[in-house]
């Protein structure tokens, strides 16, 4: 495989992110009575945030569902008002890199606004586009938001590599038809097995069997 491009998913693959958007999910269900886990949590990664707001509540009313996507996004947001984003060791070493040899995107279910209030804007710019969980009709598991970051590439997805840490993100890149690399950061190996190889963590992955032919 020639890898023609190569596409991220940020939090918990690039950005040690997770436990402070699992604080901010818990800390906005709580206030309508909702109870969750970081075991149920991590593993519904990259879907979108209605639908998990959906999931845990047991409601559709998108009035409510609404109210609680803004209010988990401004938590989230506010937290970055006095803090730095955290991203994992050798994630932003690798881009920088990267960026040189190959076009690089982001897809998240994550939206635009968010995510530009709190990663840095000199990281975002190592990237050809992002592709955000509120530019795509359907997130993660669906294969919709990788074929869209392909198509803004004008890449044949099964050229492009993906990396991600979640086990809805790899059934997204697979269907995909893209090449998947799962990491370890968030879920373990067993959790990851669709994806076509995994790595302990992201300043292995050159490291990965895909990379050994370019």
């Amino acid at each position: 495989m020639k890898i023609q491009a190569i596409l991220f998913d940020f939090d918990g693959t690039l950005a040690d992110t997770m436990q402070r958007h699992f604080f901010c999910w818990k800390q906005t269900l709580e206030e309508v009575g909702v109870v969750i886990n970081e075991g149920d949590y991590y593993p519904m990664e990259g879907s979108s945030l209605h639908k998990i707001a959906e999931k845990y509540t047991g409601s559709q009313e998108q009035q409510f569902i609404n109210k609680l996507v803004v209010r988990k996004k401004k938590l989230y947001v506010d937290l970055y008002k006095h803090e730095t984003l955290a991203f994992y060791p050798g994630s932003v070493k690798l881009i920088q890199f990267l960026t040189k040899k190959y076009p690089l995107a982001i897809v998240t279910a994550g939206h635009e606004d968010q995510l530009r209030k709190t990663a840095p804007k000199e990281f975002l710019n190592l990237f050809a586009n992002l592709t955000c969980g509120d530019s795509v009709k359907s997130n993660k598991p669906s294969p919709e938001p990788y074929i869209a970051a392909c198509k803004k590439l004008r890449k044949d997805p099964r050229t492009c590599v993906v990396v991600e840490n979640a086990p809805l993100g790899v059934k997204s890149a697979i269907e995909a038809g893209c090449y998947c690399i799962g990491v370890e950061s968030t879920c373990d190996k067993n959790q990851l097995s669709e994806a076509h190889e995994t790595i302990t963590d992201i300043a292995n992955l050159l490291n990965a069997k895909v990379f050994a032919d370019q």
